[in-house]
């Protein structure tokens, strides 16, 4: 009997896609790119152009290529930035018991895991995004981040594609 590729997917708290990615066919091509030769992608523009579904897109292709999971980590329900460390580690399904959450006990965490991060709506916890993910990348580990944002997180090694409006 033949197995399905989709029983060996790995672990994901992405939603469902409930409606066709239309007219963003180069616009994944190239984040796709530089997802294959960058480990820190921000998918930046203005409110409401797509940076998420963009990057969902993209995370649902990768999916097979991340063993140990790719995870969304939405920050706008955060009112405080010391929340950043908490958040990744909850989608990420990291135990790491009570205490202070740090991006450096959560990059140590993730450090030998194949994952692909989603860092969703950075605007309004930048820094501590940032921080974040500079944590991670220099954990040495081989997870990829992409995040979203209305600005650049100015973090080390970040990659910024510019999300175009959507032509007619």
């Amino acid at each position: 009997a033949a197995t399905s590729a989709d029983s060996i997917l790995p672990s994901t708290n992405l939603p469902e896609q409930v409606t066709e990615l239309i007219g963003r066919e180069e616009e994944l091509a190239a984040v796709m790119a530089l997802l294959a030769s960058h480990r820190f992608v921000s998918l930046m523009g203005p409110g409401g152009i797509g940076k998420t579904r963009l990057a969902l897109a993209a995370a649902r292709q990768l999916l097979p290529e991340f063993s140990d999971g790719v995870w969304l980590v939405e920050f706008s329900p955060l009112a405080d930035p010391s929340l950043v460390a908490t958040a990744v580690a909850a989608a990420a399904g990291l135990q790491l018991g009570g205490g202070d959450m740090s991006p450096q006990l959560v990059s140590r965490a993730l450090k030998d895991r194949r994952t692909l991060l989603i860092l969703d709506t950075c605007e309004h916890v930048i820094d501590a995004a940032a921080v974040m993910a500079e944590a991670v990348l220099q954990a040495g580990s081989a997870v990829r981040i992409v995040a979203t944002s209305r600005e650049p997180l100015r973090a080390e090694g970040e990659q910024i594609y510019q999300v175009p409006r959507l032509t007619l």
